[in-house]
């Protein structure tokens, strides 16, 4: 993911919104250019919609299923569980949850 620079120039009742590379050269005249020398250096990728925050939800809670088939197996067989279920299950749960607040909003 690449960095960019944002700030506003101009004066007060005109400001103007400037996005660019981010590089030293660039900061130098963001801290120069800047509106109250106010400037913020961050990630040029959008905030994801719904569905991609969705998808991503859904991701997290399938990387854990192999933790829940362990602790079944485990428990068939007696053993100690390898992981504590209460948290995990508590954490999983926090997933659904959000999936189906975004779900609900995404309808």
């Amino acid at each position: 993911m690449a960095k960019v620079i944002k700030y506003k120039f101009g004066a007060e009742e005109h400001l103007t919104c400037v996005t660019m590379p981010w590089n030293e050269a660039n900061e130098e005249i963001a801290k120069k250019e800047a509106w109250g020398g106010e400037y913020e250096i961050c990630d040029d990728r959008e905030a994801p919609t719904p569905a991609e925050k969705i998808a991503e939800l859904k991701e997290n809670l399938q990387a854990t299923d192999y933790k829940v088939i362990k602790c079944s197996e485990c428990q068939l067989l007696g053993e100690e569980l390898p992981y504590d279920v209460e948290e995990l299950h508590a954490q999983r749960q926090a997933l659904r949850d959000q999936i189906n607040e975004l779900e609900k909003t995404n309808e």
